[in-house]
């Protein structure tokens, strides 16, 4: 966008915690109207126009933050090469020391895949299939007279519960009302 200044004025604030700050409320022209704009001395745009003379035309590119849309890329244009007032590079964590650019990170994901879910979902379907296999010995064998299933008949049986669970061959796998538990 491009904006002419009408005029500046300077003026102070003061944050919830009390502290004061510099702000800086620029009239400006765009598209023969005018605007009033409020940059705080927190603004990447603030230093442009702090000392901004009337008439002066700059290129400001409008980025949208959230609920707000906020002045970056500032160039003071005149009849000479633009004067580009560059953006401070941000502090924090993730940057070396000495480093002038900021971090650059890479978006990852923390939701599972969907082959991720499948393999998570099929782990817990096997485990709770071992789980009632050994249940159902226990039930059959009843408490007087134990009978002992050896790991391969409760692999055996776990894995006609998983197919049950997953329809596999599931005109195969057929439950009986009549067989009790002795």
């Amino acid at each position: 966008m491009r904006i002419q200044v009408v005029n500046t004025e300077q003026s102070t604030g003061s944050g919830k915690n009390g502290r004061p700050y510099n702000m800086v409320t620029v009239k400006y022209l765009s598209n023969g109207k005018q605007y009033d704009k409020k940059l705080t001395q927190f603004s990447d745009a603030y230093k442009a126009f702090v000392n901004a003379e009337e008439g002066q035309q700059f290129s400001v590119d409008l980025v949208k933050d959230g609920a707000f849309t906020e002045w970056k890329n500032v160039q003071a244009l005149d009849d000479e090469a633009p004067v580009t007032v560059a953006e401070e590079p941000k502090k924090g964590p993730g940057r070396p020391k000495g480093s002038t650019s900021a971090p650059k990170t890479e978006f990852k994901s923390t939701y599972e895949t969907p082959e991720e879910r499948k393999a998570r979902q099929e782990l817990i379907v096997r485990q709770s299939s071992i789980t009632n296999a050994i249940e159902y010995y226990k039930a059959r064998a009843g408490l007087d007279s134990p009978v002992l299933a050896t790991p391969d008949d409760i692999l055996t049986l776990a894995r006609v519960f998983r197919d049950f669970v997953y329809s596999v061959g599931e005109d195969q796998v057929s439950v009986d009302s009549t067989d009790t538990v002795e």
